[in-house]
């Protein structure tokens, strides 16, 4: 059994090393939790806290002092096969920060969390990589990953069958049946939208009426398509349509996703030199600078022979991998 308490005051809790006795075995000793004295403040606006077989919980003191670091630091928690990402202000003072941490890496393909309520919820910014888990935690719960399995009967061969089912598993796309996701499909600019809102995670019900004249309230992408136009992500056509049942061409795809990288605040590392595509001509003026941002972070690449093809439109399987690059560039440039 454990007997320890939580220091009275925050002062202590940052000054006192806690002890905790161990009642087994017929002795008693010193458990090696997470102190304090093991964080790494070297990186400027990150804490980096690692585990090992021996030190797998953080001890009180360290929680409180965790919560007093998220106010204007990023949280890294890293070892046992997992890195655990809290962005500034996610901690809270009655958290258990414990719970935040899996622990089986190894086992699912998706991380989620349950809430206060016992609601089960999907955490949009995670990869499970084989043994290896990655996972920015967007509020407190209890976090586990856990296997989803992809009900499709037309990607089991597809060359984009992992990425679909990674898609799918985080909650971003739906089939376009009970068992089939039809991954040559054209995307569309309602689903494209929808996407983008599932994996910001926003609150459908903060965006009722219609932006556009083209789109009846209670559509299933409105409330997506009104968040997207109020966050400056889609400005729409110069007549107030978005024209939702269109196919979304490359370009207008890598405008979209510049656009929301700023709304959201996310830099990705560059890892691509500049390429001048054979049809560069063809890309619209509004639409150069997206285009060649997303070549060089690697999220969205040439279609051959030196082709970019602005106006081509995008499958639902190709979308759907520049979905998984998009978040696993996003975990992995974290804790770099």
């Amino acid at each position: 059994t454990l007997d320890y308490s939580k220091p009275e005051n925050y002062e202590n809790a940052i000054t006192e090393k806690i002890y905790i006795d161990y009642k087994g075995s017929g002795s008693g000793g010193i458990l090696p939790f997470i102190q304090v004295s093991d964080f790494d403040y070297s990186r400027e606006g990150y804490v980096f806290i690692t585990f090992s077989t021996f030190k797998q919980i953080l001890s009180p003191s360290a929680e409180l002092m965790l919560v007093s670091d998220n106010e204007t630091r990023i949280i890294i928690l890293s070892g046992n096969g997992r890195y655990v990402i809290i962005p500034v202000g996610v901690l809270q003072e009655s958290d258990d920060i414990n719970q935040l941490l899996i622990t089986v890496p190894g086992t699912g393909n998706v991380v989620v969390y349950k809430d206060e309520n016992g609601n089960t919820h999907v955490a949009a910014w995670s990869i499970v990589d084989g043994e290896i888990v990655y996972y920015i935690v967007e509020s407190s719960g209890k976090y586990e990953a856990v296997e989803v399995i992809n009900p499709f009967n037309d990607t089991a061969d597809h060359w984009a069958a992992s990425m679909i089912g990674f898609v799918f598993s985080h909650e971003l796309f739906m089939g376009t049946g009970d068992i089939t996701f039809s991954p040559e499909d054209t995307m569309t600019r309602g689903m494209f939208v929808t996407v983008l809102g599932r994996l910001h995670g926003i609150d459908e019900s903060n965006y009722k009426g219609s932006t556009f004249k083209d789109i009846e309230e209670g559509t299933w992408y409105g409330a997506y398509a009104n968040w997207a136009a109020d966050e400056g992500i889609t400005r729409g056509y110069d007549d107030n349509t978005f024209k939702p049942d269109d196919p979304i061409t490359r370009e207008q795809m890598c405008v979209m996703l510049m656009r929301y990288l700023d709304y959201s605040d996310i830099t990705l590392k560059l890892v691509n030199e500049p390429k001048s595509f054979e049809d560069n001509e063809k890309i619209s003026p509004y639409a150069r600078e997206a285009v060649d941002f997303m070549q060089r972070v690697g999220l969205v690449t040439g279609m051959g022979n030196g082709i970019f093809d602005p106006g081509g439109l995008a499958t639902r399987a190709q979308v759907a991998t520049i979905f998984y690059r998009l978040i696993e560039a996003v975990c992995k440039r974290m804790i770099q």
